[in-house]
C-alpha cells in the first residue's frame, strides 16, 4: 500500500478526466488503465473528493452552483457500463456527489433495472452485448421512461450526435469522459425535468 499520492494523480484528478489517466507511485510504479490503477487512483478520489459531504463553495474544480449540487444528491443514477473497470470507476465518482448509483452491464439489464429501481438519470453506453445502448433507449421511450438519458460514446462527437438526439437521447458525452461535462450535464437535465414536472 503506497502511503503517498504522487503529484501527477493529483494533477489528473484535477483535470477532470474520467478512464483515461496515467498514475504513477512514489516508488516509480506505472499503472495505466488497468484495475490495479484504478483502485489506486479512486482511492485518491476518494481522499481528496468525499464530495458528498463538502458544500459546492469547496469544489472550485466543478464551479456548480450550490443549487446544482444539491439537485444531485439523493437522485438514483442507473450507470449502463459493459467495462467493468469503467463502471468501477464512475461508479465511485457519482457516489461521492450524493448520488444512489445502480448499474448494468448491457442494455437487457438496463431495462429490467429501471423498472427495479426507477431511476431519475440513466447513463448509457452505446456499445454493448446482448441490447446495445441505441435500442435500450428506444425500448425505454416505449416503455414510458421519460428521465433523462445520456449517451456514452467512445466515437467522435460528429459521429454519434444526431443518431444519438434521432433515438431518444437527451444528451451524449464522449469517451474519456470529462468529469466536469458529465456532472454539469446531468444536473442541467435534472433542473430541466424538475421545471416540466412543475409547470
Amino acid at each position: 500500500m503506497y502511503q503517498q499520492t504522487h503529484p501527477r494523480a493529483i494533477r489528473a484528478l484535477s483535470n477532470n478526466t474520467i478512464a483515461a489517466f496515467c498514475f504513477t507511485s512514489e516508488v516509480g510504479v506505472k499503472s495505466v488503465g488497468t484495475r490495479e490503477g484504478i483502485r489506486m487512483f479512486t482511492d485518491t478520489v476518494e481522499m481528496n473528493f468525499t464530495m458528498a459531504s463538502m458544500s459546492s463553495t469547496q469544489r472550485p474544480d466543478l464551479e456548480l452552483s450550490h443549487e446544482g449540487v444539491l439537485n444531485l444528491q439523493g437522485k438514483t443514477v442507473l450507470l449502463v457500463e459493459d467495462n467493468l473497470d469503467s463502471q468501477e470507476f464512475m461508479s465511485r465518482m457519482l457516489s461521492a456527489f450524493g448520488l444512489i448509483v445502480r448499474t448494468a452491464a448491457n442494455g437487457l439489464e438496463a431495462i429490467t433495472h429501471v423498472s427495479m429501481y426507477e431511476p431519475d438519470i440513466i447513463l448509457m453506453d452505446l456499445r454493448m452485448p446482448v441490447i446495445d445502448g441505441f435500442d435500450a433507449t428506444k425500448r425505454l421511450r416505449a416503455d414510458g421512461f421519460e428521465g433523462p438519458i445520456i449517451a456514452i460514446t467512445a466515437e467522435p462527437e460528429s459521429t454519434h450526435r444526431y443518431e444519438c438526439l434521432d433515438n431518444g437521447f437527451n444528451d451524449f458525452v464522449v469517451k474519456p469522459v470529462v468529469k466536469k461535462d458529465l456532472v454539469t450535464k446531468m444536473v442541467d437535465h435534472l433542473q430541466n425535468l424538475t421545471r416540466k414536472i412543475f409547470h
